[in-house]
């Protein structure tokens, strides 16, 4: 049995910043998969793209020994166009075909992280899916995304019930403000708590992350001392250790800390197809930050 398997849309993601314009490989697919394997985890990520997907990509994701099950579609790749200038701006150019009860069949794993990125997977097949492993993990972005007529994300303010029975829930301060209806991350994170997971994870970039057990409140610094190359995909790789870390010693304050430790290394990164991730870099990393971990 696998010890974890990921759901979600492989993306293609074309950036636009100071630096020109590059064509680039997204999704928590492709991110949460690398970290996942880089942690010593054996990982299955299934997904669907269409025959615009470069095979580049898929043999970069395969070259870290994520066993890859794709479904090559009639519909184009799920695309974004995502701009940095100030601050971030996302656009969704091309959504390829959602999931089916179909592409469950036979697929069990002790973990399974279910990380959509444009509302591909439907409430009735993660409700199925979760039944097949012993620990789930939901990444709520794709569940509550909706898109305009030009493609510009409109976060909803509501989560499905079935999510709700998820072991872990993670989201960034914006997800969860918008969940919530709370804007300090504290408050966001008790009202999150509430809803049913035992574990809430709200990422906020530079200033770390907070993290609930059984509505217990913890903050966890970021590791001060990166040099930020390409942030693209940290949050994906902050799930992956995070996942690694519970899947192996069912511990929470430690995958907490690899979690934190491996999203600085991932953006140090120089572009996202030579991304790496040592397991003891990370775990050396993991060490400083879980003596700094504190209730909140």
């Amino acid at each position: 049995m696998r010890d974890l398997t990921i759901l979600g849309h492989l993306t293609i993601d074309f950036l636009k910043g100071s630096w020109g314009y590059s064509k680039l490989p997204g999704g928590p697919a492709y991110y949460t998969s690398i970290a996942g394997k880089s942690m010593n985890l054996n990982v299955t990520a299934i997904s669907k793209v269409g025959e615009d997907y470069p095979n580049g990509f898929l043999d970069k994701l395969k070259s870290y020994g994520v066993e890859v099950k794709l479904t090559v579609t009639q519909r184009p790749t799920t695309t974004f166009e995502i701009e940095y200038n100030k601050d971030r701006r996302m656009k969704l150019m091309e959504k390829c075909v959602d999931y089916t009860l179909e592409d469950l069949n036979n697929q069990f794993s002790r973990g399974l992280h279910l990380g959509p990125v444009a509302g591909e997977i439907p409430s009735e097949v993660a409700s199925q899916a979760m039944r097949k492993a012993e620990f789930t993990s939901v990444d709520v972005q794709g569940f509550i995304r909706s898109f305009d007529d030009e493609g510009k994300i409109i976060l909803r303010s509501s989560l499905d019930g079935a999510l709700k029975k998820a072991e872990l829930i993670k989201c960034s301060l914006e997800e969860a403000q918008a969940i919530t209806g709370r804007i300090q991350p504290e408050d966001a994170l008790r009202k999150l708590s509430t809803l049913g997971p035992k574990i809430v994870i709200v990422t906020s970039g530079p200033k770390g992350a907070l993290m609930a057990i059984n509505r217990k409140g913890y903050r966890g610094p970021a590791y001060p001392w990166v040099k930020v190359r390409d942030v693209t995909g940290a949050g994906d790789v902050f799930v992956g250790a995070f996942l690694a870390g519970i899947l192996r010693q069912s511990d929470e304050m430690w995958s907490f800390s690899l979690a934190l430790a491996a999203a600085s290394k991932a953006i140090e990164k120089v572009d996202s197809l030579r991304m790496t991730l040592d397991r003891k870099a990370v775990e050396r990393r993991a060490e400083w930050i879980r003596d700094r971990i504190h209730r909140i």
